[in-house]
């Protein structure tokens, strides 16, 4: 897919014509919708605070609605049934209460039978439609449910010759940020991101300008002010210590203030804002997913073993996206084969690491080595304590596995400790690095069916007075 239009800049006004343009903004606790409107009718929702041009209004519930409207048919359709539903139901009550008064007389004429026969098979029928009816009614019920809060319509007490707005809840009116990974080829990924937008409030929305936030309306910062950091002695600490503490400063505390659709144009305005244009959100059950851009770039892929941490070894991509992903969870493909539902991702190291799945086929032993007597002694006034692991990787694939295995030493934070390796036998040193910070990265190539046995050594330093963990 062609890379959308992104502008990293706020968009100029020239965009929009119109004098007057409505807008949508939707953060993640609640939705805002401007417009002007002629008419007194506003949706089926019973949980929106109105507005018009910043003032409260009244309104009212009604049965009446813009037949035009999808989610009034349905409405006004639902409404049609359940009529008719009890306009069985009153039939049946008199057809029992015919039958009750035929067996009261007790007459036993040929007539009156047959006619009995008749009215009990009329009851049948009609209980069988009113049944059908019934499931009608409910599943239209549950579609309704899914789109509006109120069978009935909300309206205004009078017109708005103003800008009319409407409060919706973030259960109502919410959108999620997608992500689709393809893996093109061993070196390419394309990366494929989506906005699922979802309009349950009853209230059909048709937006110039939609901005969508990955923030609350409203945050609240506590102000901050410097405190000097004073160095005191003992003996003004302790004289301080018996004056009054005083009292909490008090800080004010402000009020409340489906189908991909590649149609519309989504715009990025800020790292976490986006943009779009004439967005036409009608209520429904059914979530509408706009494209937003896609991105081609070269990935790196291969098995990585987190062996210190015993989970197993797992397929991981590296790439360094051309935008900033916003979402770590996104489906993994690879052609028409989905490899992973919900992969899960994570900037690190200037890259961005994909954990697409886990692979079986590696098995890993990870065993401390217990140390013996004569490996720790006292030298002078230090302990020297020898340790370290035994590492077993085992590939059972029929297959060559190259794989990246991270691994670890213990590191100091004080003088009084030192750390030093001492050996890592088993793989030459140019399969392997050692950082600062103790990590050490392993780079092998495991033959089908191959074993790697890896033992790392080190040594600890430390005086005899003191006592370590780790």
């Amino acid at each position: 897919m062609v890379l959308k239009k992104i502008l990293l800049l706020n968009l100029p006004f020239a965009l929009f014509t119109s004098l007057w343009a409505s807008t949508l903004d939707i953060y993640q606790d609640k939705s805002i919708y401007k417009y002007k409107s002629s008419s007194q009718y506003i949706g089926f929702s019973s949980d929106v605070d109105v507005k018009c041009d910043d003032k409260e209004v009244l309104t009212f519930l009604s049965d009446a609605c813009p037949e035009d409207e999808e989610v009034c048919r349905l409405s006004l359709d639902i409404k049609k049934l359940s009529k008719q539903s009890t306009e069985i139901s009153n039939t049946l009550l008199a057809i029992d209460a015919i039958i009750n008064n035929i067996r009261l007389n007790d007459i036993a004429s040929k007539d009156i039978l047959e006619q009995s026969k008749k009215i009990a098979q009329e009851k049948t029928e009609l209980a069988l439609q009113r049944d059908k009816i019934d499931r009608d009614i409910s599943r239209k019920n549950t579609l309704f449910g899914l789109q509006a809060s109120s069978l009935e319509s909300l309206n205004l007490q009078e017109n708005c010759g103003g800008v009319l707005q409407l409060e919706i809840p973030a259960s109502r009116l919410s959108f999620a940020n997608l992500y689709e990974a393809n893996l093109i080829d061993k070196d390419t990924i394309e990366i494929k991101q989506s906005f699922k937008i979802s309009n349950t409030s009853g209230i059909d929305i048709k937006a110039d300008k939609a901005k969508l936030y990955y923030r609350d309306s409203q945050e609240y910062v506590s102000p901050r002010q410097f405190y000097p950091w004073i160095i005191r002695k003992r003996e003004e600490i302790r004289a301080s210590l018996k004056k009054a503490e005083p009292a909490p400063m008090k800080m004010s505390v402000g009020g409340n203030i489906a189908p991909v659709e590649p149609a519309v144009e989504i715009y990025r305005t800020d790292e976490r804002e986006y943009m779009i244009e004439n967005l036409n959100l009608p209520a429904s059950p059914k979530a509408k997913t706009h494209e937003v851009m896609s991105q081609k770039m070269s990935v790196d892929c291969g098995v990585s073993v987190y062996s210190y941490i015993q989970e197993g070894a797992f397929y991981v991509c590296s790439f360094e996206p051309k935008v900033q992903i916003e979402t770590n969870d996104m489906i993994v493909k690879k052609g028409d084969e989905i490899l992973n539902a919900s992969a899960r991702g994570e900037y690190r190291d200037g890259k961005y690491k994909l954990f697409i799945s886990r692979d079986r086929d590696i098995k890993i032993s990870r065993k401390p080595i217990v140390t013996k007597d004569d490996e720790s002694g006292i030298f002078g006034g230090d302990i020297k304590k020898k340790d370290g692991y035994d590492l077993t990787l085992f590939n059972a694939s029929s297959k060559p596995k190259e794989i990246n295995v991270v691994e670890r030493i213990p590191v100091s934070t004080t003088h009084d400790i030192k750390v030093k390796l001492i050996s890592i036998e088993g793989v030459s040193k140019s399969q392997y690095t050692l950082e600062e910070n103790g990590r050490i990265d392993f780079n092998l190539t495991l033959k089908p069916n191959e074993k790697v046995a890896i033992k790392v050594l080190f040594e600890l330093t430390y005086d005899k007075d003191i006592s370590v963990t780790y």
